[in-house]
């Protein structure tokens, strides 16, 4: 069974744009690292009160995304806030 995840792209929209159900709100990123018969996988969940979705990847996969994250946050206004969720904080 292959690795879920694959690699960040800059070449597909960044969101469905058919999805009616998608709106601003508050979101929760989750992450665990998990042994499987592949050999160790980052869960990455990300949670929104429109849709759950989480992919299994592998180490390299998981650095490129966070590299294109970083890459992202440092173009974003100084006015901007990223908020992250401290340990046990509820989703929503």
């Amino acid at each position: 069974m292959p690795l879920l995840g694959g690699s960040a792209r800059d070449d597909v929209p960044p969101w469905d744009e058919g999805n009616k159900l998608l709106e601003g709100g508050p979101a929760q990123l989750t992450t665990r690292k998990l042994a499987t018969p592949q050999g160790m996988v980052v869960a990455t969940t990300v949670r929104t009160t429109s849709a759950t979705v989480t992919v299994l990847l592998s180490a390299a996969d998981f650095k490129a995304w966070a590299r294109q994250m970083q890459a992202e946050a440092d173009q974003l206004p100084a006015s901007s806030r990223l908020v992250v969720p401290g340990p046990g904080a509820a989703p929503g």
